[in-house]
């Protein structure tokens, strides 16, 4: 704490409340949407083995990520009070950006797996989606370095604008997840025109893949819009990815299981019998 840090908060009255309005009414979000999906939960994930990858990603999707979301929620009027402690806002920062990009990477790998199945596990297909995941999380890595070097945090806090450059570094996202749905769409429109159109499962991956795409469309456009505009708010927008990202992430897994359950197979069956087999030029 400084002398400086409170001043600059007691100046920044406006700003502070958005940003603690933003924090409380995205972790309302998160809760609801949890209480929500619970019985979803019990029915179709508790039940997987706990040595299945899926299940340790849907508890980090909702539960660990919850519990992250509220340790923020709880600790944001001291975060903005100008009394924290510079290496409590640091860890801050650092903690949200590392939470949303696991969130991020966890939803991308079920949009791949998708993907990879419906192009028959082509290698080549693995390893352009791989490829592209990991330079996500180079980027990620880039972006905590240019943000832990060059803000005051003993003034400032969680109070400041994100560097214009993350816009050019973050232009991978978009693409990434263009590649992922839009190949998704390609190989279902072509399930559809195979004479699998009324398949449960084409439609699922359809309807899913492009409201990921549309919702994770719209943080990045709210991420460049405050960039650009270097507007101090652009933290909210952390808490605002990890309610929706849970959410995505969390229905893409629920969503799979039961339908899977309600054909009387396992998700990775299901996705042979349904998938796989379409005769495709691109194969």
């Amino acid at each position: 704490m400084t002398t400086d840090s409170v001043t600059f908060f007691q100046s920044h009255t406006e700003c502070v409340r958005d940003v603690r309005t933003h924090c409380l009414a995205s972790f309302v979000l998160h809760v609801w949407d949890t209480t929500l999906t619970f019985g979803d939960e019990v029915e179709h994930i508790w039940p997987v083995p706990w040595k299945s990858p899926t299940k340790l990603m849907y508890l980090f999707l909702r539960h660990i990520s919850l519990i992250i979301h509220g340790v923020y929620a709880f600790s944001i009027s001291h975060l903005t009070s100008g009394y924290a402690s510079a290496s409590a806002c640091s860890l801050s920062v650092i903690l949200g950006v590392v939470t949303i990009q696991v969130l991020h990477t966890c939803v991308e790998y079920l949009l791949a797996k998708r993907a990879y199945a419906l192009f028959n596990k082509s290698r080549y297909v693995a390893i352009l989606l791989g490829l592209l995941i990991a330079a996500e999380v180079v980027n990620m890595c880039i972006s905590i370095s240019d943000v832990t070097s060059g803000v005051s945090f003993e003034t400032v806090c969680v109070i400041f604008p994100a560097p214009k450059k993350t816009t050019t570094f973050g232009i991978i996202v978009p693409i990434t997840q263009t590649i992922l749905v839009g190949s998704i769409v390609f190989k279902s429109v072509l399930a559809r025109c195979s004479g699998w159109g009324r398949t449960p499962l084409v439609s699922l991956l359809i309807r899913e893949g492009l409201v990921t795409y549309l919702l994770m469309t719209i943080l990045f456009g709210f991420a460049v819009i405050w960039c650009l505009r270097e507007d101090e708010r652009a933290v909210s927008l952390v808490f605002w990815s990890m309610s929706i990202m849970s959410t995505c992430g969390c229905r893409l897994i629920t969503n799979t299981e039961k339908l899977g359950r309600n054909q009387g197979r396992h998700t990775s069956l299901l996705l042979t019998t349904q998938i796989e087999v379409f005769e495709s030029p691109i194969s």
